[in-house]
């Protein structure tokens, strides 16, 4: 570009192809099904007048030289030219099979691009091979299978021709186009491709007999435009005629090709890593947080990521929040960009969590890909559980670690208490199986798992295991045992050795957790362990023990504080077993399972709730914050159990009146609106609004409306205003609607972090 601005001549033409991308993509599977698939992305920048054509691949000698196919059987050529002024795309498939080594069957091309027009036509360079073709455009695939038994070593090639209209309604998958605001009264087009679990493989191949690899050649045409971007996930090269340039190894199923006028704004940070930031010119991106993320991911995990420039993009309307493409990374506009001004303290957080968890994934999920979706929560348990730690190193003054607690424990403790649960890892066999594994279990109890895991053998073996278990499996799949192979081998040199994988296997193989109950008796102290349910109806159970001797038993790290030293934190192990020790016998009550970093429940006997309860109304802050909010929903969670009395919670939830602390006050409003919601038709509603109305009533006079303070302070006051109005408060609810009536009709700002208060009262109200 720099050599031929004006683009004239074949010379400057050549020089406008500058811009190559190479990436070799894997997935793996087993029986059959498709196992690896090696890709080359390549970009052609072309002028508007230029054919495409002269600058295809097979026709120019420029990248002869380039050899980077590490197997000949099998080389298809994906050909996607979008045409933005048009708004269509016409492309095709090229497939060529040589020097097969295993007897072939079939071979599937499925298109996720909603195809219109289909094209075949074959040669043979072998005539006894005669393929049939059946073309089923409901679901987008093309068959082709032999009237014989497929012979070894056949050579034939064919092409798949397919149009697509890029305007959809609604559409938000594979290639699609959409609109954004360049300037206040100017909109232009954007193409993007989302290529999620069913729809990521334009084309596969099945061999039965045989695991292989293919090679994808992929190429995508722009017109040359100020500001105009064009990028594919896969690090840059310029061309130049006869260089030997290698490969990246990347995962098949996120591959993302991307085209708009678009801002860039570049942030260098250490260890040799560049973020650039593609946003619409009149949005504001606060890139802050992707560096500090960035960074501490790189001192955390070790810098084996290869990417050298990490390219994150806000595109307008996208399906996921986010989506962790190895080194360009796509995001939904308000995943990414903010304004402190305008955006509240909640939304912020949100981006930093998003931000961090795509980052994550670079890690494990991209340089380390699970070998099948049984794993899947070594994806995004992991990303779940470093998002915490990502945006907590961005913000420290978050207290993201308090905050994971509520985020991510309890919410997984809630769904997994359930008999429909299932285990972290299980067997999928068909695609609606994978997409179900995309949820609460996969991503928050995997994060837990993680969270216990640091809890128990600590941060600093923790990464040195996470590090070993990178180096190990880099550009490889894994699965659940590598993990804890790298960590046993870490642990080992431990004075305290420990088998990660019998431990784990115990949270991991099978569903549910554990209900550790508590007894002391004159420094005496009994704990037994058994199958928590919220419900246990007589149904038939989907899932089974680990062990059908001994049925649902867990490695459990049981850890405890007593109110003799409140600060200083004890472990004994519960090995499938229950387990009996003894404490100081001044000791009134111990708290299990510190900082509910453990996940398991804990209840007591009548003594020691009392006795917790009583320390609460003394003194709360004997406890950490995340000690006060695991009582309060170890004890509401048990009253809907069967378990305890509902005066327990009731009791407990009294100290309130003097909390400040945000977790604490956000796990206790969750559960009595619960509550709320369930006495909707009973005389007893009335008497809880009441009760409700005294909790936070002394902590609504102290919060206010001014939105002033830390971060989580902020968040506190958004939900006390919140629940304040909610009962009835009548000082509350007249606040509310002159701050409404004052934006309404005197076009008053209000503040960004009792805005949503203000509108839902007004409305309401």
């Amino acid at each position: 570009m720099a050599l031929h601005p004006k683009g004239n001549g074949y010379t400057s033409n050549l020089g406008k192809l500058r811009k190559i991308n190479f990436a070799i993509v894997r997935l793996s599977t087993d029986h059959g099904l498709p196992i690896m698939v090696y890709a080359r992305y390549v970009i052609y920048l072309v002028p508007k007048t230029f054919p495409p054509d002269a600058f295809s691949i097979r026709q120019n000698g420029i990248l002869c030289g380039l050899k980077v196919r590490p197997f000949r059987n099998v080389s298809p050529l994906i050909n996607l030219p979008p045409n933005m002024k048009r708004s269509n795309v016409l492309g095709s498939v090229d497939l060529r099979l040589a020097e097969a080594n295993a007897e072939i069957s079939s071979v599937v091309i499925t298109s996720s691009l909603t195809a219109a027009l289909f094209k075949f036509y074959m040669k043979y360079w072998n005539p006894e091979s005669i393929f049939k073709a059946l073309l089923f455009s409901v679901k987008k695939k093309a068959f082709l299978r032999d009237k014989k038994s497929c012979q070894k070593c056949i050579n034939y090639s064919k092409r798949f021709i397919y149009f697509l209209d890029l305007i959809f309604k609604n559409n938000t998958k594979s290639l699609y186009m959409s609109e954004f605001q360049l300037t206040s009264i100017t909109k232009r087009l954007i193409m993007n491709t989302v290529l999620p679990l069913k729809t990521s493989q334009v084309s596969y191949y099945n061999f039965q007999k045989n695991r292989f690899f293919a090679k994808i050649f992929s190429s995508v045409y722009s017109l040359f435009e100020p500001f105009r971007h064009v990028l594919v996930n896969a690090p840059d090269y310029n061309i130049v005629p006869g260089l030997n340039i290698g490969y990246n190894l990347l995962i098949t199923y996120f591959s993302v090709r991307f085209m708009a006028v678009y801002k860039k704004i570049p942030k260098n940070i250490s260890n040799f890593v560049t973020i650039d930031i593609y946003r619409p010119p009149i949005f504001i991106v606060f890139g802050y947080i992707a560096l500090r993320a960035r960074t501490y991911c790189n001192l955390f995990f070790g810098p084996y990521g290869p990417v050298r420039v990490q390219n994150m993009i806000a595109i307008p309307n996208f399906g996921a929040g986010a989506m962790e493409n190895w080194g360009l990374i796509t995001y939904r506009e308000t995943a990414l960009m903010f304004d402190p001004e305008h955006t509240s303290s909640r939304d912020q957080q949100r981006v930093a969590v998003v931000v961090a968890h795509e980052l994550a994934h670079q890690w494990f999920g991209n340089l380390v890909t699970m070998k099948w979706w049984s794993d899947l929560w070594l994806n995004e348990g992991f990303a779940s559980y470093m998002e915490n730690r990502g945006a907590g190193e961005a913000e420290p003054g978050w207290d993201m670690g308090d905050q994971f607690v509520i985020e991510k424990v309890q919410p997984a403790l809630e769904l997994d208490a359930l008999q429909a649960s299932h285990p972290i890892s299980t067997n999928v066999t068909v695609p609606e199986q994978i997409e179900s594994l995309f949820d609460t279990i996969s991503y928050k109890k995997g994060a837990s798992m993680i969270g216990m895991l640091e809890s128990f053998i600590g941060r600093a073996l923790l990464q040195k295991g996470l590090r070993l278990y990178l180096s190990e499996y880099r550009y490889n799949n894994a699965e659940t045992n590598d993990l804890w192979g790298s960590l046993t081998k870490i642990t080992a040199s431990n004075d305290n050795p420990l088998d990660i994988k019998v431990i784990m296997d115990t949270w991991t193989l099978q569903a549910g957790f554990p209900l550790v109950f508590v007894t002391l008796e004159d420094g005496h102290v009994t704990a037994t362990q058994n199958r928590f349910l919220i419900c246990e109806e007589n149904i038939t159970e989907t899932n089974v023990p680990l062990n059908d001797t001994i049925g649902f038993k867990w490695h459990i790290p049981l850890t405890y504080v007593t109110n003799i030293e409140p600060q200083k934190e004890e472990k004994i192990w519960m090995n499938l077993t229950n387990v009996e020790f003894n404490v100081d016998p001044r000791v009134e009550w111990v708290k299990m399972n510190v900082g509910q970093l453990g996940f398991y429940r804990v209840s007591y006997d009548q003594h020691g709730w009392s006795h917790l309860i009583q320390q609460l109304k003394d003194n709360h802050t004997a406890l950490k914050p995340s000690d006060r909010a695991s009582l309060i929903d170890d004890a509401f969670t048990l009253v809907k159990a069967g378990s305890i009395s509902a005066t327990v919670p009731l009791d407990l939830t009294q100290y309130l009146m003097e909390e400040t602390k945000y977790v604490c006050w956000h796990t206790a409003l969750r559960h009595l609106f619960e509550w709320l919601q369930l006495l909707f038709n009973y005389p007893a509603r009335t008497l809880m609004i009441k009760y409700i109305h005294t909790l936070v009533r002394p902590m609504y006079l102290k919060t206010g409306w001014e939105d002033t303070g830390s971060h989580l302070y902020k968040l506190l006051r958004s939900e006390i205003l919140m629940a304040t109005i909610d009962v009835g408060d009548e000082d509350a609810i007249k606040e509310a609607k002159s701050l409404f009536y004052e934006w309404r009709f005197n076009n008053k700002t209000i503040s960004v972090n009792i805005r949503a208060v203000v509108y839902k009262t007004g409305v309401r109200f």
